[in-house]
């Protein structure tokens, strides 16, 4: 298989939809940095402007109101760094369509309307509080192969609400989502962080701590399911619901018990 033919393999499996994190980490680090840095949405290089981004993104919160509060609460959104963007917004960035690629839609990409793109913005920090990643939720499901995107490899580096963890004799419990480690927090759980991953990859392990206990917290569905199969430790509560946000919204909190 020729490079050309490797990186067209590799944006397969990202918009086909397939078991992402582990397709991807079948290819080696530098096959994926070579791959993201000649087709990214961002450049790699182009860090020093997310926080920008960020800040634009966080500005017209009240505007889009309504929009946000379909992802979660706005009292939530301020707390917990959630934004808004469009396609459509002038904004000065490095790339005219940051968050698309041609590779998504084929050949006839600019008729899809793309200009029209909606999306929820939420911010990953690493444990200076540094962005090292952006997720967006597209909410315009419909025109786009998988809703949710990043500005940087995958999700591959996400820490959410690592710059705030507070460890404790359970150690550090990682869950899969962004609104799964809000769920957490707004329960008292300050040692939980969110990767937008079922599974733990090379670039989450240099922001990771390697001196605290780690453990997995799967949501209920066949991905975590599968995980849980071999890596039983921590299961959310009360365990009816899909995942740590859902019966967040239904119970008012969630908790979670480890399994021995």
């Amino acid at each position: 298989m020729t490079e050309i033919e490797q990186n067209r393999h590799f944006f397969k499996l990202i918009f086909d939809g397939k078991d992402l994190v582990e397709r991807i980490n079948e290819y080696k680090f530098t096959r994926l940095e070579v791959a993201m840095t000649e087709h990214s949405h961002v450049p790699l290089q182009e860090f020093q402007k997310i926080e920008e981004f960020a800040q634009f993104c966080f500005s017209n919160r009240e505007e889009y109101r309504e929009k946000i509060e379909t992802y979660i609460p706005f009292n939530l959104a301020e707390k917990y760094e959630v934004g808004y963007y469009n396609l459509s917004m002038n904004f000065d960035f490095s790339n005219k369509h940051i968050l698309l690629s041609s590779k998504e839609f084929g050949e006839d990409w600019a008729s899809l309307g793309v200009t029209k793109l909606e999306f929820i913005v939420t911010v990953s920090r690493d444990a200076t509080g540094a962005i090292n990643n952006l997720g967006l939720r597209c909410l315009n499901q419909e025109l786009v192969y998988d809703a949710f995107k990043w500005i940087f490899p995958c999700g591959q580096s996400a820490t959410f609400g690592l710059h705030t963890f507070v460890p404790n004799a359970d150690g550090m419990i990682l869950v899969e989502g962004f609104r799964d480690y809000v769920a957490f927090r707004e329960s008292g759980h300050h040692n939980v962080v969110g990767l937008g991953s079922v599974s733990i990859t090379d670039l989450h392990r240099e922001y990771l701590p390697n001196d605290i206990d780690i453990k997995f917290c799967y949501d209920q569905d066949w991905y975590g399911n599968q995980k849980r199969k071999n890596d039983l430790k921590v299961l959310f509560v009360p365990y009816e619901h899909k995942d740590p946000w859902e019966a967040f919204l239904a119970e008012g909190k969630v908790d979670y018990i480890l399994v021995k």
